[in-house]
């Protein structure tokens, strides 16, 4: 984007008028002043609308028109130090969280419509740490003021709301985000293999030949462990063996010790692990997918659950959108684990006849759109060797 010369300063109401007309929205300002390690190439990115910057790189400034509705992802990556990530919530009131225009004093606040507060987010690039920072309160001030100012005229970029990513975060709540973050740190960073980010590039965003690998001193979140058997002496041989067809009985056990009964938090915690692996890049996060999604794919009696109902009618409407923006050949790639996701979505299938009628009805769509999306069949193959091996009681 090319920079526009300002001639002279505005006047003030001119500045007021230009909030006005943002007072809805948010802004990110961005300072890459000391942005020396990889002038050449820098990739800033916003839910899914991302942008590779790759001359001058420093005249950017930043967002405008984001939305303040609900949680966002902002992310980041170069070609030494890879992809970094974060979640935020505008309001949230965190240390280094946005600041609203009237905290600062940079402005008259009845300049404003009542009800309509605008926010500022400000970063700092810092080269030394390789990482945007947080900046001092003057700093701060200094970015806001010269944005009022509209210095910045032709050196910041409209942000294009994308109704997918509304669709992919509309369980993710803050106290969940601050509950799976990464221990004392704000960024989330990227572990995928160079081979396996590529292929994310080259399906989304075009090629960006990432260079960093997992580390054992990684910046992961801290995902809910997902139980894949229980430990439990009252348990017949029969009711064991069950467990392997139905996993129902774990997904109760989860929902009430992890998330305290409330299952939107699980879903949350689905959808989180989701954009963490697809815009986020990041492995555990690919792994956390597929343990939700392999257990509830195969919780058969809490799908005839009536109390359960809502959960799983919004749960296929997830699947759903999540699948709807993963590639065509997701199905045979080597992110997908030995084909783990076409495994899970069969096994859900196949209880379609087990489900009640209107939840049964949205799994028959869902179905119909992954075999014209991904143009396979999901069957279940009756002469799995693998299958588990039912344990019959003699008594009946």
């Amino acid at each position: 984007h090319k920079c526009h010369c300002r001639t002279s300063t505005p006047p003030r109401t001119i500045h007021l008028e230009f909030l006005l007309l943002h007072n809805m929205s948010a802004v990110i300002l961005l300072d890459l002043s000391s942005f020396k390690s990889s002038p050449s190439s820098f990739t800033i990115g916003l839910n899914f609308h991302e942008l590779h910057l790759q001359k001058n790189c420093c005249a950017f400034r930043g967002f405008l028109e984001v939305p303040l509705k609900g949680i966002q992802y902002l992310y980041w990556n170069t070609e030494i130090y890879g992809r970094c990530g974060r979640f935020f919530e505008w309001g949230s009131n965190e240390e280094f969280a946005s600041k609203g225009l009237e905290s600062l004093g940079v402005h008259n606040g009845s300049a404003l419509s009542p009800g309509t507060p605008s926010y500022f987010m400000v970063l700092h690039w810092a080269d030394e740490e390789m990482q945007f920072l947080h900046p001092t309160q003057d700093l701060f001030k200094k970015h806001v003021e010269a944005f009022m100012r509209m210095e910045y005229v032709g050196k910041m970029h409209s942000y294009k709301p994308h109704i997918e990513w509304e669709q992919l975060s509309s369980c993710i709540s803050w106290p969940l985000v601050k509950r799976l973050r990464p221990a004392n740190s704000q960024w989330i960073q990227s572990d995928l293999l160079k081979e396996e980010k590529e292929h994310i590039e080259n399906h989304y965003r075009g090629s960006s030949d990432l260079l960093s690998s997992r580390s054992t001193n990684k910046k992961s979140s801290i995902f809910t462990e997902v139980p894949k058997t229980i430990c439990d002496a009252s348990l017949t041989p029969m009711e064991l063996t069950q467990l392997n067809f139905d996993k129902s009985i774990l997904l109760r056990r989860l929902l009430s010790t992890e998330y305290d009964g409330e299952t939107a938090e699980l879903l949350g915690e689905y959808q989180y692990a989701f954009v963490s692996f697809l815009i986020g890049h990041c492995y555990d996060a690919l792994q956390q997918w597929q343990s939700l999604l392999f257990l509830l794919s195969q919780s058969n009696d809490a799908l005839k659950d009536s109390n359960m109902e809502g959960f799983w009618k919004q749960f296929i409407l997830i699947v759903y959108h999540q699948l709807r923006v993963l590639p065509s050949d997701f199905m045979s790639d080597n992110l997908s684990s030995e084909n783990f996701l076409f495994d899970s979505l069969c096994q859900f299938f196949d209880l379609i006849d087990l489900a009640p009628k209107e939840i049964g009805r949205q799994m028959t769509t869902l179905k119909q759109s992954c075999e014209k999306k991904f143009e396979c069949t999901f069957e279940l193959n009756d002469d799995d060797d693998f299958a588990p091996v039912y344990v019959v009681d003699e008594n009946d």
